[in-house]
């Protein structure tokens, strides 16, 4: 196994990091329905090809779990320290106790299912609400 460092492209993680911030754009701004089509149309294609190019397996198994558990540190750990603050915020500013158990439930399932939006649950099925 050699050590060997790859120099990283820059084009593509300025491509990249455009993708990201279009990711951004397009879940914060209220933009109009065509200014969000287009992005939708292509930003989360652009960085998964983009990151597909970059890609590089692991080795073997205890390069894997290393992998694993770098990137569960870096992605994962953060989605969940947000998720239980913003619960803590909700506890404190407004306890409801009907409101609360909708705000859990909602909230668990937009955390599952990885969507910035508020979700019903209805018979198996999955629809987001606006």
């Amino acid at each position: 196994m050699t050590n060997e460092i790859k120099e990283r492209v820059k084009w593509i993680d300025c491509a990249k990091g455009i993708a990201i911030l279009l990711v951004i754009l397009g879940h914060t701004y209220n933009i109009d329905s065509l200014g969000r089509e287009l992005i939708y149309s292509f930003h989360i294609p652009m960085f998964f090809i983009l990151s597909a190019y970059t890609f590089r397996p692991a080795i073997n198994f205890d390069e894997f779990i290393a992998k694993t558990k770098k990137d569960f540190v870096r992605l994962i750990l953060p989605v969940l320290i947000i998720f239980f603050i913003t619960l803590l915020h909700k506890v404190i500013i407004n306890f409801d106790a009907i409101k609360w158990t909708e705000f859990l439930n909602n909230s668990l399932n937009t955390l599952i299912y990885s969507s910035g939006v508020r979700l019903n649950i209805d018979s198996g099925r999955v629809a987001a609400l606006g």
